[in-house]
């Protein structure tokens, strides 16, 4: 192998070797956006069953004072 080929092979492996090391630095990322996404459903979960709750506690206290003043 003479040293253009050399300088070829040895460019091509060192493209190969950054395209890999590429993809797992792209997946990490994209399993830190799932987790961050994970995470941000969580808290709207629980945003959406506070509300809930405080709605049911509302149409509560709504029907006690309806059947007071009836």
């Amino acid at each position: 192998m003479d040293l253009i080929e050399f300088c070829f092979a040895s460019g091509i492996m060192g493209c190969l070797i950054r395209m890999t090391y590429d993809v797992h630095e792209i997946k990490g990322v994209f399993k830190a956006m799932k987790l961050a996404m994970d995470e941000l459903q969580a808290k709207v979960s629980a945003h959406d069953i506070r509300i809930s709750n405080l709605e049911k506690k509302g149409q509560g206290e709504h029907e006690k004072l309806v059947s007071e003043e009836g």
